[in-house]
């Protein structure tokens, strides 16, 4: 990719600075991609990430004051970002654990886990593969980059004639991708996808790459819709379910039956709310069955997929009855039993 634009030694550089020192490497980068190789490199906390992520997605800097009260940063540079990373950014965003991702770094940081470029090559080729990747980027770079920008200017002379172009492309794409959702952030990353799309066949009509359209339409295709199962909000509710599912299968016995004896490393009850028979999981309990650490946005999506039992629509927990003689009460994340079902029916 650093190829298309200089030298590769040149352009790639690395994640390891400051918050403030890569968001004034990308202003030296406005209108051109900003390579940062190995994400591991870097030094950032997972919130000091997130901020970066934000302001580089978003070409800002934070806005401050300086000691003589003038207000320094702001707006001040336009660029993409192309990263590197042996492990998944939003995983780095969390700390390595495995929480919900924010849905406001999920189009802003597209996370694909990329094939092995040399997979589909015998074994023994691979190698010699890649090593003749490496060398010819040593001596051919710096030249398609430019000469796709100097065809775009030839072929479009008002840049509300490329923006037309674009705009009538893209939906062309995403109507092609046929993934549809009702989630903005998923909606957007899709579009960052489709613009990929448009710009690979354009720099095929130009001659630029050796390759047909189609092959670059049915590449990137490929990894949005790997994107979009990970990352829609349809996905994760499936998922989430699907491992509430398989620790109730394994674990029913760690539920108490109410005024039955304690079971070892308890992690709820079971119960009856609002009618219908629950296994009501404690925080803890049901952080351990989703591997989620903000178990509110776990019940939430429980609640919309109707597998959430309340006896208060604004809540939910729901409060029942531990202890039928001393009238001892809890609150409970009450998951009903037709949870097993419906991952059948899901599959």
């Amino acid at each position: 990719a650093a190829s298309i634009w200089g030298e590769p030694k040149q352009v790639v550089t690395s994640w390891n600075g400051t918050e403030k020192g890569l968001l004034d490497l990308a202003k030296h980068h406005h209108d051109r991609p900003l390579v940062l190789d190995e994400l591991g490199a870097g030094k950032l906390s997972p919130e000091a990430l997130i901020k970066l992520v934000y302001s580089l997605a978003g070409g800002e800097s934070r806005v401050r004051s300086s000691a003589t009260g003038k207000v320094l940063g702001g707006k001040a540079f336009r660029c993409m970002v192309i990263s590197s990373a042996e492990y998944s950014l939003q995983a780095a965003m969390k700390g390595g654990g495995k929480e919900l991702p924010n849905r406001g770094t999920i189009h802003r940081a597209l996370d694909i886990e990329m094939l092995d470029v040399a997979e589909e090559l015998p074994e023994d080729e691979r190698k010699a593969y890649v090593t003749n990747l490496q060398e010819n980027t040593k001596v051919a770079y710096g030249t398609a980059g430019k000469a796709f920008l100097m065809t775009l200017v030839q072929k479009f002379h008002h840049a509300d004639d490329l923006r037309g172009h674009l705009s009538q492309e893209i939906n062309g794409v995403l109507a092609y991708f046929n993934l549809p959702s009702n989630d903005s952030a998923i909606n957007r990353g899709l579009e960052k996808f489709a613009l990929l799309v448009v710009a690979g066949e354009l720099a095929v009509a130009y001659g630029l790459i050796p390759t047909e359209a189609q092959q670059i339409r049915q590449a990137i295709s490929y990894y949005a819709r790997v994107w979009y199962s990970r990352f829609s909000l349809e996905a994760m509710r499936d998922g989430l379910i699907e491992r509430i599912a398989s620790f109730l299968q394994k674990s029913q016995r760690r539920f108490e039956n109410i005024g039955g004896p304690v079971p070892a490393n308890r992690v709820g009850w079971r119960c009856v709310v609002a009618g219908e028979r629950c296994f009501g999981f404690t925080s803890d309990g049901l952080k351990e069955a989703t591997q989620e650490h903000d178990v509110s946005k776990v019940a939430q999506t429980l609640q919309k997929a109707g597998l959430l039992s309340g006896n208060d629509a604004n809540k939910v927990k729901a409060k029942i009855t531990i202890d039928m003689q001393t009238k001892q009460r809890t609150y409970v994340y009450a998951v009903n039993e037709g949870i097993l079902t419906y991952v059948d029916d899901m599959n």
